[in-house]
């Protein structure tokens, strides 16, 4: 049997039949979370919509280190950040070399293949989507406001499971 050819191009197909699209977070939102095999931290939600290396130490004195020192209280952890350039600043860098008993240093990250790595970067890999789709799954209008879609984002973080963070580390 033959199939006749159709010419089409993209031009002809409408835009919706051509993506998905979806809800995305707002880049005014700042966010703060830590994974690893065994744990998942509480949600973090800077005050501030943009975080410099001063509002990003003051974030790791004031909620990551207690937040990983309540489930490691051995020190039996690597820590690592993502490469937002408030994480990868000389005075961060120098703060967490001097304040988290194992890190993993932003010079370090290209030498291993952090930065593309689904295994060593979940949450840009896999964990962000995962949060993004339990926020918006059946919304058919965004948020009123920044303050609405934080609250469900910190209500929802508390439903992503271990097993999901296992997932997508395996």
């Amino acid at each position: 049997m033959h199939t006749p050819k159709i010419n089409l191009s993209k031009t002809d197909i409408s835009p919706e039949r051509l993506y998905h699209s979806r809800f995305r977070f707002s880049k005014k939102l700042m966010m703060s979370v830590g994974v690893s095999w065994n744990r998942i931290t509480n949600f973090i939600n800077p005050q501030k919509t943009k975080v410099d290396q001063n509002c990003c130490i003051d974030l790791l004195k004031t909620s990551l280190q207690p937040e990983y020192r309540r489930h490691y209280p051995g020190n039996d952890f690597e820590f690592l950040q993502d490469s937002v350039p408030s994480h990868r600043a000389k005075v961060t860098q120098q703060f967490l070399r001097e304040n988290t008993p194992d890190v993993i240093a932003a010079d370090e990250w290209p030498r291993m293949g952090i930065l593309y790595s689904p295994d060593l970067n979940p949450l840009n890999y896999c964990i962000w989507d995962i949060l993004q789709d339990l926020v918006y799954e059946g919304r058919q209008l965004p948020f009123a406001s920044l303050q609405d879609l934080k609250e469900a984002i910190k209500n929802k973080w508390k439903e992503v499971a271990i097993q999901t963070v296992r997932q997508s580390i395996a």
